[in-house]
């Protein structure tokens, strides 16, 4: 959010009349952060569900890099699209699409392949998972704090669902 105010504004005044000019990289900067920050939080969270001690190079960490940018970036697209249509398509294309980023990243599997099999789990556990989503985006409501908190929630459905076990400590 703080990337968003970045830019250049301008402003003069030439006989008598006021003239502006301005551009904010801010956004542009901000989406690429976002696409690089969900890799990044996928790939922690699934070491933390495995037991595996986190270190910092796991925060800056990219495993499966292009195909989970391009993951990233077209299940925003989808997002988007399904939003200016209406928002329920929207919110569908969310929640459907929302493991693709954990899959890309834990299998290595193609963009394509990790929305399709996202589509697959979600769509057959709908009665199990849907709650648990509004849950999360509740939290996600409340504030920056619960963030951790809902992806890690996020990626321990993800891992239940599949039938593998999570580490207990």
């Amino acid at each position: 959010m703080i990337l968003c105010g970045i830019g250049v504004n301008g402003h003069y005044e030439l006989n008598g009349v006021q003239h502006s000019y301005g551009f904010a990289w801010g956004a542009p900067i901000t989406i690429v952060a976002s696409l690089f920050s969900m890799i990044a939080l996928a790939h922690v969270c699934l070491a933390v569900a495995s037991g595996r001690r986190v270190t910092f190079t796991d925060f800056v960490t990219f495993p499966n890099f292009g195909q989970a940018l391009l993951t990233s970036f077209l299940t925003y697209l989808a997002v988007v699209i399904g939003s200016l249509l209406c928002i329920i398509p929207g919110d569908a294309a969310a929640f459907l699409l929302f493991f693709a980023r954990f899959i890309v990243v834990d299998r290595g599997t193609s963009a394509g392949d990790a929305m399709a099999f996202s589509y697959r789990i979600l769509s057959a556990n709908v009665a199990d998972l849907f709650p648990f989503a509004l849950v999360g985006f509740v939290l996600m409501l409340l504030g920056i704090v619960t963030v951790p908190l809902t992806a890690l929630m996020s990626v321990y459905a993800y891992v239940r669902i599949q039938g593998r076990d999570v580490v207990r400590y």
